[in-house]
């Protein structure tokens, strides 16, 4: 069984879908390099007081993503953040592409207004926002698959609960 010509034709398939990924996730490289966010800052704070060595901890933020830096910690401090950039960035193209499937819209379009000029501005400034709509994208999906539309308006308040 060959599997690069398989890699080869879904990469040919979807080539709007990675360069989109590929833009955005740059862009959020860039813009983590480029700006110094509090609340970014207070993630990874979290993170390596949870590990041992940090000094400084709020107890009023989301535990998710210092918990998920903490996990890539073993790359280094510098390096799992950017990892957890890259995760959550194609965790995020992952779940569009599940609601797309699920609501029959075109993929690459719910993607490309996914990613509006909001999105890819405040998504990584914060730290959480981006991953917020991550987590919204998934229990839509998962609400739309199992239960339709009217079952969405009693889940989905509930799923959201998995952010904070």
């Amino acid at each position: 069984m060959n599997i690069v010509p398989n890699i080869e034709s879904e990469i040919k398939k979807n080539w709007v879908l990675i360069v989109l990924l590929l833009f955005s996730t740059g862009f959020f490289f860039y813009q983590h390099n480029a700006n110094l966010s509090w609340d970014f800052s207070v993630y990874v704070s979290n993170a390596k007081y949870w590990a041992g060595v940090g000094e400084y901890f709020e107890i009023l933020r989301p535990p998710l993503a210092p918990l998920m830096i903490l996990i890539l910690s073993p790359f280094g401090w510098f390096a799992s953040e950017y990892i957890y950039i890259l995760i959550v960035s194609s965790i995020f193209l992952y779940s569009t592409i599940k609601l797309a499937d699920c609501s029959k819209v075109n993929r690459e379009l719910l993607y490309f207004f996914s990613l509006s000029p909001y999105v890819l501005f405040y998504g990584f400034i914060t730290g959480q926002n981006f991953f917020l709509l991550l987590c919204w994208n998934s229990s839509l999906s998962l609400c739309l698959k199992t239960s339709g539309i009217l079952g969405c308006c009693w889940r989905s308040p509930r799923l959201q609960g998995i952010h904070y």
